[in-house]
């Protein structure tokens, strides 16, 4: 189809209203033909009618560079920008058209239009005369033409454009209706009849024409009651030939006759009314206004909402007085083709003479007026308002009050008087009459502004307020700009914040181009949490005005809480170059830079903020966190900078005490918690709370942490939704690993677990849509694996085993890295088993991307993604939370994660009994025997006996051995230890793993005080350099004793694989059942505690029965046997039932 094809059907189209498809087709005729200008022009047309105003401009902007020389195309640019007010780049565009084509009438026509708009009617007039000298026979230029004339009280001038357009366009019911307010004006009502008549005989559906004819012959008709009446002359039109007079003849007998008998009340009734300029009838002010040239006490608000330097005083509309020096026109209108009723005649010219700010002849005109009629309230009025002007207040309220001697209810008059009676400090008085005004015309804005007014001279700022909106809600323009903007930042200061909002937009949609409305509208907006709004707002008044180069800083950082990196960053960049000592562009920079994980420039660019402004506690802060991974004695000096230069810097705490806490400064983790609480443990309970809490479980001092444990827990359940985003994320990342640590309460730490989780996802966005299924029946699933520990590390060596397998089941085994991973052996390993392993590439802040993996996951279309960390690593749970898979689980590092009931907790039945389901929101998939099971662990091989003689162990000695970190040991556990120690005196206990060690000697040595044990026989052991090395010391212990509420998960293999029996105190919650699974799985039931007596019970039973010891170990050694592998060594088992239930549970959503 040619490129005119599309073009011809794209033009019906949108002469038929049919814009959008309209525009579908322009842009196909351009996709054919890409330099068709014709068809540019029309599709920026089409924008412009859609409101798509840049659409517009930059569719009209490539006609013209493709056919710089073509007048349409300015003409249609200058349209555009006159639509939207641009009145100078509109005047600019359309002088561009008339260098091309000097005798382009249109063009004139809207340079005529342009400058009526703007008050300034001689340049109005001689552009629409240039285009009729042009091109005479332009009907809707002879309009506008006579419009001007009406409008400058020319009305003879006015009656000769009219009648012309009729000569032009002889049925057009809009110049019978135009040449009728002129005659109703002047009196002439007969023909003023007439003309309205023509005007309906023309228009029947015409409503101003109706209501005007009818308000001749019946000036009390309501409004209502024309409603009315129209509606029944339209059923009437159709009925009887579109008679006018028979329908005005049927409603009132005798109107008509004595019409002209009727004319000097209907005088009096229209004495305000002015020739309108389209077709609504504006009516002018008879009343006064309280300039602000008088009284402004508005001044801009505080500094980060600018303000134009010069900012004029501001006069309302309605009150300036618009003067020009009328040119007598080169034509052949005839002079003086109306008569006038001499009264009425005298009172335009006075009109016209006030308006011309010529007071000397208003006067004259009135009193000409009053010698023919000394009874004519309006020449009172007129009088009044002149004497008003000259600030003669005496001489007014005398004028007023003859007026109201003469018509005492008219609503204008007492607000004059209000407004004299103001100026002349008489608020009382002022106030009464401008109330009496409102109670005869509530309408009238004016009133309720000058009330304003006075409430404002009265200091009483809400009552202004109030009343202006008032004026407001009737009348939108009533005022101009600059009084918007000024009330707008007085608003601000009041805390009015929604109105301010009202008061910019005011000012906005009044001065399309007043940059610093925009400015602070963005600002307020920006506040609120609306970044979409206000990044456009500052975009509008940078677009504006590019020289105000200080909006690239504040859009930066509106781009920067957005989350939109790239142009943040580009806009700083522009801040830096425009103002290079701008320290707060350069952090702000760092932080932009720092998210997009870009740290090395970050870094660069928070030292230069630092080099403006050396003592700043958050830019320390910042720099602290990027350098914590690979620096951190230096990112601690950092951190304690910050809160050296700012004690309550919460943040600052924050990160230190969390970077100590996994160090083995638990010493000083503790102190910097202490200090954090002191500090700031009034303004953030849950942040320095959650630093104490985890600083002291860590270390081992678990009264101290569970006491705090009940204390923040509390406060969670008092207000958890007034919580901040981080105090909640605190809580989910932090605080709930903890808790399985402190206490073993399966349905307490299930709703406190629910409880944060809720918190922490129902504000969080979903990015991705939700994937259903990729793989057909026939297929190999797709199974990818998150975490960040494919190394050494427990995750990796529990897991190993079960993908490896899983990839000889399927080919199409992922791994995805989510956090920092140095590569050793184990990684290694990881990698030739999986077909693909996917290392992210941006680390905002240190961190991978969780978008970028979710995306490559989308991409690689999984049908499942198992996360083997949970909430231990956020980045794993943000990616499940997309659903980035049909199949979601959560399995082995850690409980579930409480994300999704749509999401999936591996499980096995001695983890979960029957009725665990209503502690969880993920759905629990049981795997019918175990769901853990390793292939082994490697050990250094060493000679127990001689082994035992080096750490000075008698070879009679039972030999217990505990390994636990500080964070699963307490003071129960250490007594139930050594009660056993107790009652076997050839016993020896060896207490090895991470943690303070003076804190858990201290609670070793105050419980064997407490129970008379020799502290000498308790051996503390430090760490190895490898988990070879370590593995070596279950070849010389003879039973392991488990922690609880925690359990051991890779110690109690590790023990288990090493034929070492184990000791297990077993509870509710799935981490205090890992140790009664593992037995379970081997066979075992011997070593199970349901309590700390029967835990002590069975370390002395195996303690001091060694053929019991030897059994154990025989039966664990055939565990392993390949011929009768025990589950918890069955990987190849394990990993062929997850496969099963992974192609069932895809199976089952796909018949949904």
């Amino acid at each position: 189809m040619l490129a005119e094809n599309y073009f011809n059907t794209a033009n019906q189209l949108k002469d038929s209203g049919q814009l959008y498809t309209a525009m579908i087709a322009y842009q196909k005729a351009l996709t054919i033909k890409p330099d068709y200008v014709e068809a540019y022009k029309k599709l920026a047309e089409v924008y412009l009618i859609q409101g798509n105003f840049d659409a517009a401009i930059s569719t009209c902007t490539k006609a013209v560079k493709i056919q710089p020389h073509l007048a349409s195309t300015y003409l249609t640019l200058g349209n555009i920008f006159q639509s939207h007010n641009l009145f100078e780049q509109a005047i600019n565009t359309y002088h561009q058209a008339l260098e091309i084509e000097p005798n382009f009438p249109q063009v004139y026509a809207n340079i005529g239009s342009i400058y009526y708009k703007k008050g300034e009617f001689n340049l109005a007039i001689l552009n629409y005369k240039k285009a009729l000298d042009i091109n005479p026979d332009l009907a809707s230029v002879q309009l506008m033409l006579g419009n001007v004339f009406s409008r400058i009280g020319e009305f003879d001038h006015a009656v000769y454009c009219y009648q012309k357009l009729l000569q032009i366009e002889p049925e057009d019911p809009k110049a019978y209706f135009k040449l009728a307010e002129v005659f109703s004006l002047y009196a002439n009502l007969e023909s003023a009849f007439d003309y309205y008549q023509k005007s309906l005989s023309l228009q029947p559906n015409y409503r101003a024409a109706f209501f005007k004819l009818y308000q001749l012959i019946k000036p009390e008709t309501t409004e209502n009651e024309l409603e009315k009446l129209f509606t029944g002359w339209q059923k009437f039109a159709l009925e009887n030939n579109r008679s006018i007079k028979e329908y005005i003849s049927s409603l009132s007998q005798g109107h008509s006759k004595n019409f002209i008998e009727d004319k000097k009340n209907i005088g009096e009734e229209n004495r305000e009314t002015i020739i309108p300029d389209g077709e609504n009838g504006i009516q002018p002010a008879t009343f006064n206004w309280i300039s602000e040239q008088k009284v402004d006490t508005f001044e801009n608000t505080s500094d980060n909402l600018p303000y134009p330097n010069e900012v004029g005083e501001n006069i309302e509309k309605q009150s300036k007085v618009t003067t020009f020096e009328y040119q007598e026109l080169e034509s052949d209108i005839p002079p003086k083709i109306l008569k006038l009723p001499a009264v009425e005649a005298y009172i335009n010219k006075a009109h016209f003479a006030l308006k011309q700010g010529n007071l000397a002849h208003a006067i004259a005109s009135c009193k000409q007026a009053l010698k023919i009629q000394p009874d004519y309230s309006p020449c009172y009025v007129i009088l009044g308002n002149v004497f008003y002007q000259q600030n003669n207040l005496e001489a007014a309220l005398h004028a007023y009050s003859q007026a109201l001697e003469i018509e005492p209810e008219i609503a204008e008059v007492h607000g004059n008087i209000g407004s004299a009676y103001l100026q002349l400090g008489q608020y009382k008085q002022a106030l009464f009459h401008y109330r009496k005004a409102i109670d005869l015309k509530p309408n009238l804005a004016g009133i309720y502004w000058n009330i304003g007014k006075l409430f404002q001279y009265l200091g009483k700022v809400d009552e202004a307020l109030d009343s202006w909106e008032k004026a407001l809600a009737i009348k939108p323009d009533i005022v101009e700009a600059d009084f918007h903007f000024k009330l707008g930042n007085t608003l601000v200061k009041l805390g009015r914040i929604n109105d301010a909002i009202k008061s910019y937009s005011r000012a906005i949609n009044l001065k399309p181009n007043y940059t610093e409305a925009y400015s602070n509208l963005a600002n307020i907006l920006g506040k609120q949490g609306d970044r979409e709004a206000a990044a456009n707002y500052y975009h509008q008044a940078l677009k504006i005005n590019p020289e105000l180069t200080h909006l690239h800083e504040k859009i930066a950082n509106n781009l920067l809480l957005k989350g939109d990196y790239d142009q943040a960053i580009f806009h700083y960049q522009e801040a830096v170059k425009y103002h290079p000592n701008s320290y707060d562009a350069y952090a702000n920079l760092g932080t932009a830079l720092s998210n997009k994980g870009l740290l090395e420039s970050a870094l660069e660019k928070y030292y230069k903020a630092l080099e403006l402004k050396p003592n700043w506690a958050e830019v320390y802060s910042r720099i602290g966190h990027i350098i914590k991974q690979e620096k951190m004695e230096e990112a601690i000096a950092l951190f304690e900078k910050a809160i050296e230069l700012k004690p309550k810097f919460v943040e600052a705490h924050q990160q230190l005490c969390d970077l100590l806490s996994h160090t083995t400064k638990l010493a000083e983790a503790r102190k910097a918690a202490d200090n954090f609480c002191n500090y700031c443990g009034e303004i953030a309970p849950i942040l320095s709370g959650t630093a104490f809490l985890f600083s002291y479980f860590q270390s081992g001092v678990s009264d101290m942490a569970n006491s705090k444990l009940i204390e923040v827990e509390k406060i969670c359940y008092q207000s958890a939704e007034t919580f901040s985003k981080l105090e909640i994320k605190l809580l989910y990342e932090i605080f709930l690993f903890a808790v399985y640590h402190l206490r073993d309460d399966l349905e307490g730490n299930g709703n406190f677990y629910k409880l944060i989780a809720q918190q922490y996802y129902q504000n969080r966005p979903k990015i991705y849509h939700t994937i259903k299924s990729h793989t057909s029946r026939s297929q190999s699933l797709k199974i990818g694996f998150l975490s960040k520990h494919f190394r050494r590390h427990s995750v990796g060596w529990c897991s190993q085993a079960v993908i490896r397998e899983l990839s000889q089941i399927t080919p199409e085994v992922r791994l995805y890295i989510t956090g920092p991973l140095k590569k050793d052996d184990i990684t290694q390993r990881f990698e030739q088993m999986s077909v693909k392993t996917y290392w992210p590439k941006k680390y905002p802040n240190g961190f991978p991307s969780y978008t970028e993996i979710v995306e490559q996951i989308l991409e690689d279309k999984l049908d499942v993604v198992v996360d083997l960390d949970s909430a231990t690593l956020p980045v794993n749970v943000h990616i499940l939370y997309e659903k980035p898979a049909p199949v979601c689980v959560s399995w082995l590092g850690f409980d579930a994660p409480y994300i999704s009931e749509s999401h999936y907790f591996l499980c096995d039945w001695y983890t979960h009994p029957q009725g665990r389901e209503k502690y969880y929101l993920e759905k629990l998939v049981r795997l019918p025997e175990t769901s853990v099971a390793v292939g082994g662990f490697d050990s250094r091989s060493v000679d127990r006996n001689s082994t035992r003689n080096s750490l000075g162990i008698d070879s009679d000695k039972v030999v217990y051995l505990c390994v636990a970190p500080g964070r699963k040991t307490n003071p129960e556990m250490v007594r139930a230890q050594l009660k056993i120690l107790q009652h076997n005196s050839k016993s020896i206990l060896i207490r090895k793993g991470q943690g303070d060690v003076d804190i858990i000697y201290q609670t070793y040595l105050t419980e064997s005080e407490n129970l008379g044990v020799d502290f000498n026989r308790i051996m503390f052991l430090g760490q190895t350099q490898t988990e070879e090395e370590h593995r070596a010391i279950y070849q010389i212990a003879d039973v392991l004793l488990d922690s609880y509420p925690y359990n051991g998960g890779t110690h109690n293999l590790e023990a288990l694989w090493s034929n070492l029996p184990i000791i297990t105190r077993a509870g509710e919650q799935y981490l205090s059942r890992m140790g009664y699974s593992f037995l379970q799985n081997v066979n075992l039931d011997v070593g199970v505690a349901w309590s700390w007596e029967e835990y002590t019970e069975w370390g002395i039973k195996l303690g001091q029965d060694n053929g019991l010891r030897n059994s154990l170990r025989e039966h664990l050694q055939k565990s392993k046997n390949p011929d009768n592998l025990a589950p918890l060594w069955n990987a190849k088992k394990l990993a062929q039932d997850m496969y099963k239930i992974f192609s069932e549970l895809l199976a089952s959503l796909r018949d949904i």
